[in-house]
């Protein structure tokens, strides 16, 4: 496969996460600012949706005028997936148009006769086009965390997904008849370090953590599970009972 082409390819994979988080954005708060200097929801959305097309249009250009950077903003959400399309496909195009040998030359932004950066084109796709665009995706959907909306999926599943990662009941579930209804707090906070640790750290670690939920439950159940009930959204370990730990 060619550079070309492995841009492009990765291009429609991040696109349709891309269109899931664009999805989510409200249409009643397009105006809304975490802080007075922020983009608002509206200017950054429309920004998500246009940077792919916006800078492979800017690489065509050897010598890139410096822009203005002044973010229009998005008057309606139903415009926001028309803008993403248009701008991928542009992108593809440029691409291709750019070529593998393409990839080597310079380009740079200057002011007037000044050159402020110069980059191989390739690292601009990467950096600029890319990782940019990545960068800004994550913002946006800190906004939507921030304003209360469901987050979709993007390189794993969404906090209020995360229950489909146990497919299985836990021998403790079994045992005591109850539902498993999430994911073991154990197996997601605790399987990196455990697996770099010696057997003997494992073990200690295991105990320790018992330990803790067992004290943090109380008596009002000494046998203690770690779970976590995204079905609410909610992050807080919870006791054999299904009240979340004090």
């Amino acid at each position: 496969m060619s550079m070309i082409e492995a841009f492009v390819q990765e291009l429609d994979q991040e696109a349709q996460t891309t269109r899931r988080v664009l999805e989510r954005v409200p249409s009643d708060r397009l105006a809304w600012k975490p802080h007075e200097k922020s983009m608002s929801l509206g200017q950054l959305a429309l920004h998500v949706a246009t940077v792919p097309g916006g800078v492979s249009d800017a690489l065509r250009q050897p010598r890139f005028p410096v822009p203005k950077f002044v973010q229009a903003s998005a008057t309606s959400t139903t415009e926001l997936i028309p803008a993403l399309e248009q701008s991928v496909a542009k992108a593809k195009e440029n691409l291709r148009a750019i070529g593998d040998a393409g990839l080597g030359g310079m380009w740079s932004v200057v002011d007037g006769e000044k050159e402020l950066m110069t980059l191989p084109i390739g690292a601009v796709v990467r950096s600029i086009m890319l990782n940019h665009w990545y960068h800004h995706r994550g913002q946006l959907s800190v906004y939507l965390r921030e304003l209360g909306v469901p987050l979709p999926s993007s390189t794993g599943p969404a906090p209020t997904r995360i229950r489909s990662w146990c497919r299985r009941p836990s021998r403790r579930c079994k045992a005591q008849g109850t539902t498993c209804r999430g994911a073991s707090l154990g197996r997601l906070a605790s399987r990196t370090s455990q697996r770099s640790a010696p057997h003997g750290a494992r073990r200690l670690l295991h105990a320790e953590r018992q330990q803790h939920v067992a004290a943090r439950c109380g008596a009002r159940n000494r046998v203690a599970r770690t779970h976590v009930d995204h079905a609410v959204d909610d992050d807080r370990p919870r006791c054999v009972d299904g009240a979340a730990m004090r």
